[in-house]
């Protein structure tokens, strides 16, 4: 069990039978009001969000969740295949359950299998991965504010915004978290 002063963010908790990350956690004291936290919670699974305020002498029960190693290996309309590192078992996870992560998702692309109840739940990436990207179009003469963004294509076929200077070829770094564009991959990172 978490003590309430270890409710914090980036924890799991288990919270009406389900798992969810602590996502934001706010600290609150009134005048002659016992301490809380306000949380923001989101289910590891399905991606959606709560409120929740825990008072100072609440506690929560903290989720079992098992980090595996794994690459990607391919995907169909309905599922996503890892290969797990240590075993090279395959495991299937639903794409729907991705949360959109499956268009940054490369072929040999190293990733980490969540795993609750014995089950897979989430894919974690890394917080920025390098693409090449494969169709862009040029920005209008004189339209070259500093500032401009245009849509550009990755390999993985996902549309991303990049700055008016990147071109077709180019390798480029994207923050997967963010969903958008970080710098420009120089082989140097």
């Amino acid at each position: 069990m978490l003590s309430f002063p270890e409710i914090k963010q980036g924890k799991v908790v288990i919270f009406n039978d389900q798992p969810f990350m602590v996502t934001k956690c706010d600290f609150l004291k009134m005048n002659r009001a016992k301490p809380s936290k306000k949380v923001i919670l989101k289910h590891v699974v399905d991606g959606t969000t709560i409120i929740h305020t825990f008072g100072s002498g609440d506690s929560a029960q903290e989720a079992d969740i098992q980090r595996r190693e794994a690459s990607f290996n391919y995907m169909d309309e309905e599922l996503a295949y890892f290969m797990l590192g240590d075993t090279y078992e395959t495991i299937e996870i639903k794409i729907d359950t991705l949360g959109g992560k499956e268009k940054y998702l490369k072929e040999g692309q190293e990733v980490i299998l969540q795993y609750f109840n014995d089950a897979p739940i989430n894919v974690l990436l890394p917080v920025k991965l390098s693409f090449v990207i494969t169709q862009t179009v040029d920005v209008e003469k004189g339209n070259t504010v500093q500032g401009v963004y245009k849509d550009a294509v990755i390999e993985t076929g996902a549309t991303v915004k990049v700055p008016a200077f990147i071109k077709t070829g180019e390798k480029v770094w994207i923050n997967i978290d963010e969903e958008e564009y970080s710098e420009r991959d120089t082989g140097n990172n």
